[in-house]
């Protein structure tokens, strides 16, 4: 068991780690979205597309779920269950390019909500992906259904908290922040029964960077001259993310 192996230390790290970091949340109150968010820096059209690169930029997401699908045709493993958080992955990162690529087009709430919620779901399909491997072949349909269970509830939990005049994003913080979190710890300290995981620590890596052109949308749209702005390369580098699980699905061994 790969919990047993690991050092007591662990444990009790991620026990006090993870009601912290809910109770953390839970206690500063409804968090909720900044009416400004919609206004992203670059809203020039590109071939008569509205807001053209953050809708294009889009379809990174679309290529690498079509490698991650080909990938899986190639990946036969001993546990054949150990596809399904893989194969929802990809699921997910098609219902992210649609989502995100139909929000921007017209960037309100109500879009928005689509663009999370695949979010959420891709998120939780990681998270599922990572756990499963570090428990006993044969949880990976749970881990699925119950973390895409949450990670859907989350992002209909804010929009329903929108509409009725008290946004709340923490529950979709919590979907989002607790992979991003224990997915280095798990890697680190958990053993697998799927090698190649260093991969998986790159992904979180790019992840957080694009994170950050997020947060610095304008500033890097102004630092271009008007050429591509931080919400665009946000996409990209979130894409790379996802291509660095879908290389490390191409290096495991089938059988």
């Amino acid at each position: 068991m790969a919990w047993q192996n690991t050092p007591r230390p662990l444990h009790l790290g991620l026990l006090i780690a993870l009601p912290l970091i809910a109770a953390s949340l839970l206690l500063t109150g409804p968090m909720p979205q900044d009416p400004g968010y919609h206004d992203f820096a670059d809203q020039r059209p590109v071939l008569g597309i509205p807001h053209g690169l953050n809708v294009l930029s889009n379809s990174a997401f679309l290529l690498v779920a079509g490698l991650g699908f080909a990938s899986l045709r190639r990946w036969h493993p001993p546990h054949g269950k150990d596809r399904l958080p893989y194969q929802t992955l990809c699921v997910g990162l098609i219902g992210v390019a649609l989502g995100s690529g139909y929000y921007h087009l017209d960037p309100d709430t109500p879009r928005l909500f689509w663009d999370r919620l695949a979010m959420a779901v891709t998120f939780a399909a990681l998270f599922a992906a990572v756990l499963n491997e570090r428990l006993p072949a044969g949880h990976a349909p749970k881990l699925v259904g119950g973390l895409c269970t949450l990670a859907a509830l989350s992002a209909g939990y804010w929009l329903v908290s929108e509409w009725l005049g008290r946004g709340d994003l923490r529950p979709y913080l919590l979907v989002q922040g607790i992979p991003i979190l224990l997915t280095p710890v798990l890697v680190l300290c958990c053993r697998s029964r799927h090698p190649a995981n260093g991969w998986l620590l790159t992904a979180v890596a790019l992840y957080l960077v694009a994170l950050a052109f997020d947060l610095s949308d304008a500033g890097v749209y102004q630092a271009t001259g008007g050429t591509v702005s931080g919400h665009t390369v946000k996409h990209l580098v979130a894409a790379l993310a996802a291509l660095c699980v879908v290389l490390r699905l191409r290096r495991l061994p089938s059988g």
